[in-house]
């Protein structure tokens, strides 16, 4: 991968030991700088402590406990920032005055709803930053090899085609489209309308990934898919015939993800995933 510096995003709990994982070893891969983030929430100031009471230091705690998870990885440069304060804010802080090409954080649970979603401090770093945010789910055995970029044309599903071909350079990527045809209900011949419909988005994806292509090779990697139907099962199933490791999704700049992945379905299409999923903002630039 072509990444330099890393953040990894930690809450301590079980589900983001997946995530550490995958942080390392793109660390390792790349002699990536990794710095490890904790926020510990402000629940109560000293001030508020009984005087005789002496409750041990939350923040000292927590470090303790990151210091103790990374102790397996001395061979990566490592970083380790623990600090009082909300977590997506925390991030913002420190990638607002560092290099970072890449967050890396676990799923989150919704303890009402008692499953796994991306959370909201993935929802605000999303529309807050464009550094592209990778959800982990996934053991981490081996390096992102076949990665499906879904896409629907737009300037944000472009600047996920563009990241994806820079961070993994000898990946292969499908660039995923689903289609329907409109009006199709009262046409007396849906097939050919569907087979025409199909040339046009295949001419399309062509015609897209050439403008998104960083050098002449980078054409090689790239296989373009189009299939007709509802793009979340489409999709899903693309995932488990060719074996997937990774999904990378483009959003748009006021937030949701762009095009056929609008609203609750890309919070349903993200958290159901089985495989890691990479949410990239488009550029401001």
């Amino acid at each position: 991968m072509n990444v330099r510096n890393i953040l990894f995003a930690t809450d301590l709990t079980a589900r983001c030991d997946r995530a550490l994982a995958r942080a390392v070893k793109i660390a390792t891969e790349s002699a990536a700088r990794l710095c490890v983030v904790h926020a510990v929430p402000s629940l109560t100031s000293p001030e508020d402590q009984i005087a005789w009471r002496k409750t041990p230091d939350p923040v000292q705690v927590a470090r303790r406990k990151v210091l103790a998870d990374m102790s397996e990885f001395n061979e990566i440069d490592a970083e380790v920032m623990v600090e009082h304060a909300a977590p997506a804010q925390l991030i913002l802080d420190i990638i607002g005055k560092r290099p970072c090409d890449l967050i890396v954080t676990g799923m989150a649970r919704d303890e009402t709803a008692g499953r796994f979603n991306v959370g909201p401090t993935v929802n605000t770093l999303v529309h807050e930053t464009d550094v592209p945010v990778l959800v982990v789910k996934a053991r981490a055995r081996n390096t992102y090899e076949r990665i499906i970029v879904a896409t629907d044309f737009s300037e944000g599903s472009r600047s996920a085609l563009e990241a994806t071909l820079d961070l993994f350079p000898k990946a292969q990527i499908i660039l995923f489209h689903a289609f329907d045809v409109v009006y199709e209900t009262f046409m007396e011949d849906k097939a050919a309308a569907r087979d025409a419909m199909y040339r046009q988005t295949m001419e399309k994806s062509r015609a897209f990934i050439a403008a998104a292509l960083l050098d002449e090779t980078a054409g090689a990697r790239v296989f373009p898919v189009c299939e007709y139907g509802y793009a979340g099962t489409l999709l899903n199933d693309r995932v488990q015939r060719d074996e997937v490791d990774l999904v990378v999704l483009g959003t748009a700049s006021r937030g949701g993800l762009v095009g056929f992945l609008l609203g609750s379905m890309a919070q349903r299409l993200a958290t159901e995933m089985s495989v890691d999923v990479l949410l990239v903002r488009r550029s401001r630039g």
